[in-house]
C-alpha cells in the first residue's frame, strides 16, 4: 500500500472533478446510514460552494482524511466558517468548515453493483426525505425552528431523545430499504 499525503489526494480529486470527471470513494463509517453505509462507494461531482443547498451531501477534506456528511447551514459571507455539516446518524454537528474544504458533492452511491443517484427519481425523493427527517428530528430534540448554532453543542441524551432518535432511524431504514427494493425490481435485478 502506498502512503499518500491527504492534502495531495484532496488536490488530485478536486482537479479531476474540475475537469468533468466523477470520482468514486469507498465509505468507511456508518455516520450517513442508512442512505450511505460503510462499504458503499459514493460518487462525487464538482461543486462550487455557492452551488450548495441545504440537505446536499458533501465530502470535506480534513487534515487526516475525508468526511462525507449532509449540509445543515451555509454562510458564504464567512469563508472560514461557511459550512455546517452533520451525519444523518449522529446527534452532534461537525465543526464549521471553510468553503475551501469542500472536495465535491455526492451525487449517488453504489452498493453491491446497485446505483442510486440523487438528481432524479427515487434517489432524489429518498435523499430529500431523509434530509427532511433529520431536520424534523433536530426540531423535536431541541425545540428550535432555527438552524443549529455555528458550534458543536452536545445534545443531552435523555430517554426521550434516544427514543425519538431511534424511531427516526428505524423509519429511515424502512424507507431506504423500500426504495432499494423498488429500484432493484425496476431495473430487473429482482422479481416480485
Amino acid at each position: 500500500m502506498v502512503n499518500v499525503d491527504p492534502s495531495s489526494l484532496h488536490a488530485i480529486l478536486r482537479e479531476s472533478l474540475a475537469k468533468g470527471f466523477q470520482a468514486r470513494l469507498t465509505v468507511t463509517s456508518n455516520s450517513m446510514a442508512p442512505l450511505i453505509q460503510a462499504g458503499d462507494e459514493i460518487i462525487l461531482e464538482a461543486v462550487q460552494p455557492e452551488q450548495l443547498n441545504l440537505g446536499d451531501i458533501v465530502t470535506i477534506a480534513t487534515r487526516q482524511d475525508m468526511l462525507t456528511h449532509r449540509v445543515w447551514a451555509l454562510d458564504l459571507s464567512q469563508p472560514e466558517q461557511a459550512i455546517l455539516t452533520r451525519g444523518d446518524r449522529p446527534l452532534t454537528f461537525d465543526p464549521p468548515w471553510p468553503s475551501a474544504a469542500v472536495v465535491g458533492r455526492v451525487c449517488g452511491r453504489m452498493r453491491q453493483q446497485d446505483a442510486l443517484f440523487w438528481q432524479q427519481g427515487a434517489g432524489y425523493w429518498l435523499n430529500q426525505h431523509l434530509a427532511g427527517l433529520a431536520r424534523r428530528e433536530y426540531r423535536c430534540l431541541t425545540g428550535s425552528q432555527e438552524a443549529p448554532a455555528w458550534r458543536n453543542e452536545p445534545v443531552s441524551l435523555t430517554t426521550h431523545i434516544k427514543l425519538v432518535h431511534r424511531l427516526g432511524y428505524a423509519w429511515a431504514i424502512l424507507i431506504t430499504s423500500a426504495i432499494n427494493v423498488a429500484t432493484r425490481i425496476k431495473s430487473g435485478k429482482d422479481k416480485i
